[in-house]
């Protein structure tokens, strides 16, 4: 700790019997705050190849640490997605200030990158401005998908969890697509919202199957006119699964 601000963790966040946990730096037991945290650079901890080329949807899901104290709270934690092996990367998180504490975050990959069989993920911890004590941590890294099953023409493996995907395209106009899943049958309600919390629309209400589903929103409200440019909300309730991610119009 400094000035009372927990640094890193003392612990990993994996329940017993596990240890191990990827870290930026490893002092002394008992020893000062800055002894081992990112100084004057970066930290990088790049994952093994992913081959997802088979998948339909996959999702990244990972406990993760980000300290930052001292002098300055100035620098980002970044975590990137690659679909050419580390060729190119595109932006998965951008984590700012100070969270230092065990935060599970879960993203849709498929809604960032077309999947390959060259996926590859990028951790990096910098201090670059205003040197202060830069610490983070990633634990619990799992990666779960949606293949096609070929045991059975016409039919898909389901998915073993509910979720809310990203729509796509994202910023669009006029037309974007909502896809979901659901563990179990339920009944299901999905709903957008505008920024000042007003219902616009209805997009679907009734029994929903297990499995991935998909909608489209024209942009409309539920009287059929369009909407204007601006940020959005959409809203799952599907049994005791609720999820609610932002959206936006551009014209």
């Amino acid at each position: 700790t400094w000035n009372g601000q927990p640094v890193q963790p003392e612990d990993d966040h994996t329940p017993d019997p596990g240890v191990e946990c990827f870290v930026t730096g490893n002092g002394s037991v008992g020893g000062g705050a800055g002894e081992n945290d990112v100084d004057h650079g970066c930290t990088t901890l790049l994952s093994r190849v992913f081959d997802l080329g088979e998948a339909e949807m996959a999702f990244i899901t990972y406990h993760r640490w980000f300290g930052q104290t001292g002098n300055a709270v100035d620098d980002e934690f970044a975590v990137d997605v690659s679909n050419d092996g580390g060729s190119t990367w595109y932006p998965l998180e951008r984590v700012p200030g100070n969270e230092n504490y065990w935060q599970r975050v879960t993203f849709d990959i498929s809604a960032i990158v077309p999947l390959s069989d060259q996926i590859r993920f990028r951790f990096v911890a910098c201090d670059l401005g205003q040197q202060g004590l830069v610490e983070a941590a990633i634990d619990d890294v799992s990666i779960e998908t949606f293949i096609p099953s070929a045991a059975s023409a016409g039919e898909t493996a389901l998915i073993q969890r509910s979720f809310l995907a990203q729509n796509q395209p994202n910023p669009f106009n006029p037309v974007t697509m909502i896809r979901y899943s659901l563990a179990t049958p339920a009944d299901a309600r999905l709903v957008i919202y505008d920024a000042g919390g007003r219902l616009v629309r209805t997009l679907l209400e009734g029994k929903q199957t297990a499995g991935v589903h998909q909608v489209a929103w024209d942009g409309r409200d539920d009287s059929g006119d369009p909407v204007g440019s601006g940020i959005y909300f959409y809203r799952l309730k599907a049994g005791a699964f609720e999820q609610s991610r932002r959206m936006t119009i551009l014209k």
